[in-house]
């Protein structure tokens, strides 16, 4: 007859949820009576003490040992832990449970307690048992396979959405900055990769696969990395195709662009302003010839230094306050010498939404279709 194992000194796990299922068999396997096993049984209650204290414990060793301990199981214990065990399966794999429930409604014969482990009721609960089990896990690997790949593919989602937020601000500047553009298409590199941050947002913003309405058959099929290039590229090629349809004039309005005007705007800064007004007040100071009546005053005023500064400080004012309201409110500060014009900033915009809606460049082909059927 096989010993008991000590369990008293057992090191604690890493995973505080490995930790405690180690500890529930724990519990099984003292509850087990070594003197009441048969001799065909005795090898696994070994089997499960000597798991129980070997180094590298993991679920694999857990899912070993819970099954072990099915065939050990007996009396009410066997029954409580069969109906324990179909309700974990129920939300994880309804079909097996569904079917493995109906098994154990069939089993209404209650054991004989002279019998014990050799009573063919008994037999059939722990087959029973193990089936439950066997599904359970499969469920659990399943489940753990989806989540990995799920959260992989959120992953590169992310990781490229990031990239190519970067890569259109890099554009974006480098349009006006550094002379970057596709001519002669005006305009064309920053549609595309306007339609390539859409798309992106649009992976962001997507639910991911559902784990428990897909095989993981079907989550590998759709988290694949030509799956996300092909939504990323999707994006981009749709904001080209809109880019052209606004040059040939096939949409158009106030609220389209005009690709003839798109560009950059200058922001005045306050810098800029102080030497402006500076550098007009110097030249009418030292201009030649005599100085009309009306502004005789003014240029001679303007022949004192402190003078002349005094009278720049208040224009500066003035004109900077009656770009953002009222005199007397403080200039605004600027960040940044341009800005997107209107038509520009129009282009950018359709085209991120081109490159987020899948149907917006679907519908604007049925409608120039249509119309071309029609005419």
């Amino acid at each position: 007859m096989p010993q008991p194992v000590d369990l008293a000194d057992l090191p604690p796990l890493s995973e505080s949820l490995l930790d405690q299922f180690r500890g529930g068999l724990c519990v099984d396997y003292i509850a087990v009576d070594p003197e009441a096993l048969p001799p065909r049984l005795q090898g696994s209650y070994a089997r499960v003490g000597a798991l129980l204290t070997a180094p590298g414990f993991g679920w694999n060793t857990a899912y070993e040992i819970e099954k072990l301990v099915a065939r050990l199981r007996l009396g009410d214990t066997l029954d409580l832990e069969i109906a324990r065990q179909l309700d974990m399966l129920e939300g994880l794999v309804p079909r097996s449970h569904a079917v493995l429930s109906d098994q154990a409604a069939a089993l209404a014969d209650r054991p004989d307690p002279q019998k014990g482990y050799d009573d063919p009721q008994v037999l059939r609960r722990q087959a029973l048992l193990e089936r439950v089990l066997d599904d359970l896990h499969w469920g659990y690997g399943q489940r753990f396979l989806k989540r990995d790949r799920i959260d992989r593919y959120t992953g590169n989602a992310t990781l490229w959405s990031v990239l190519v937020g970067l890569f259109f601000i890099v554009v974006l500047v480098g349009t006006q900055i550094f002379g970057l553009s596709l001519r002669p298409y005006s305009g064309l590199e920053l549609a595309a990769m306007a339609g390539l941050v859409g798309s992106s947002f649009s992976v962001l913003t997507s639910p991911a696969p559902d784990p428990r309405a897909n095989t993981l058959d079907e989550i590998r099929r759709l988290t694949k990395g030509r799956v996300l290039a092909m939504r990323l590229l999707t994006g981009g090629l749709g904001a080209v195709i809109l880019y052209f349809f606004f040059e040939a004039e096939l949409i158009d309005g106030l609220l389209f662009p005009d690709l003839e005007r798109i560009g950059f705007a200058g922001v005045p800064s306050g810098a800029g302003l102080v030497a402006q007004v500076g550098a007009a007040l110097d030249v009418l100071a030292g201009g030649e010839g005599a100085a009309p009546e009306g502004l005789r005053d003014l240029v001679e005023a303007l022949g004192d230094e402190t003078r002349r500064g005094a009278l720049r400080d208040s224009l500066v004012e003035i004109m900077g306050a009656d770009r953002d309201g009222p005199i007397g409110d403080a200039p605004r500060r600027v960040v940044g010498d341009l800005v997107p014009n209107s038509e520009l900033s129009k282009l950018l915009v359709w085209s991120f939404v081109a490159g987020f809606s899948e149907k917006l460049v679907k519908s604007v082909l049925g409608r120039v279709e249509g119309d071309a059927t029609g005419a």
